[in-house]
Formats: C-alpha cells, sequence, structure tokens
C-alpha cells in the first residue's frame, strides 16, 4: 500500500492557493527557491494526479486483500486529466464498498457525501483506506498464530519471547493490536 496523506490542513490549502495566486499574477520565475521545491514536490493543498493514482491504487490493492469487487479504479492518472463527477462517484462508492468490509477501527470516519471537494473529506477517504489496512493485516497476523500447533516446550519460550497470553485453544500476541 502506497503511504497515504492523512494529515491535509487549511494551511497547506491556503499556501497552495497563495503559490497558485503568484504564478497566476507573475509566472512561475517569481517564485523563490523554496516555493519552487513546495511546488515541485506536490502541494498537500491541491488534490492532484499523484494523490488520485495513490488513492485508486490503495483502493484496487484493499479490494483485492479484503474480497470485494469494486468499479474499475483508474490507476494511471496524469498532470493534463481532470476528473469528472462520475470518477469522483467511483472513487467515493469504491472506498464505501471497502469500508463495509468491516476491518475498520472505531474511530475510522464516514465514508463522505459527494461532492468531495474539501481536504477534511480527501483526508477521510485516505484515513478509510489505511485503517482498513491497518486492521487487515494485523488480523492476518494475528491468525498466525491462532493456526500455529506447539509443543509445550516451545509454547513456553515463545510466551516468553512474544508476551503472549494461552487461552483455550488460541494464542493472543499482545504486540499486535493490543489485545
Amino acid at each position: 500500500m502506497i503511504e497515504p496523506i492523512i494529515d491535509r490542513n487549511l494551511m497547506d490549502v491556503n499556501l497552495a492557493k497563495e503559490i497558485m495566486s503568484k504564478i497566476q499574477a507573475s509566472g512561475y520565475n517569481s517564485l523563490t527557491e523554496s516555493e519552487k521545491i513546495q511546488w515541485e514536490s506536490g502541494l498537500k493543498g491541491f488534490l492532484n494526479y499523484t494523490d488520485l493514482n495513490r488513492i485508486e491504487s490503495n483502493s484496487a490493492e484493499l479490494a483485492q486483500m479484503v474480497g470485494v469487487t469494486i468499479s474499475n479504479p483508474k490507476t494511471n492518472w496524469t498532470m493534463m486529466d481532470i476528473p469528472t463527477q462520475k470518477d469522483f462517484q467511483r472513487i467515493r462508492d469504491n472506498v464505501q464498498k471497502i469500508r463495509s468490509s468491516n476491518y475498520i477501527h472505531s474511530d475510522t470516519p464516514v465514508t463522505p457525501q459527494l461532492p468531495l471537494n474539501r481536504y477534511e473529506k480527501i483526508n477521510d477517504i485516505e484515513k478509510i483506506l489505511l485503517d482498513v489496512y491497518d486492521m487487515y493485516t494485523r488480523n492476518m497476523a494475528a491468525i498466525y498464530y491462532i493456526d500455529e500447533l506447539y509443543d509445550e516446550d516451545d509454547l513456553f519460550e515463545l510466551r516468553n519471547e512474544r508476551n503472549i497470553d494461552y487461552i483455550g485453544e488460541i494464542y493472543i500476541d499482545e504486540s499486535i493490536g493490543g489485545m
């Protein structure tokens, strides 16, 4: 999974607007070196093609992991592409299907409603994908320990090395998910 961005804020949006206004008024060469570096690295205050590729690629990967079918994610956005309302509807619907797999935290945000035109909504989209990934991988790691067979000596060693509690037939690893 590609590392999501979940911490966009109003300062990011205002910086992006400020740099864009400067470019529109006086051209790219009017930017300071610092502003050029920020512009070229992709400002968090804009939703750009790299964000869309990350969101849709993560959606495709997670859908496969959790076993849900989603509508054809577009993972080849370019700088020249302009997303349509239909694209945002697909993104939102795909994230909703993935969220419905129930691999979520108690504080996982609800899937935002359209239009996806606020930084908070894009943060929520990416946070949902991150939470599903986190819960899925934690559950898969825990299954490994449940399915293992150990004799008593191995179990004693494992419990001491990994801080595992033995409950009936199930071994719970406290380092995975804080159980």
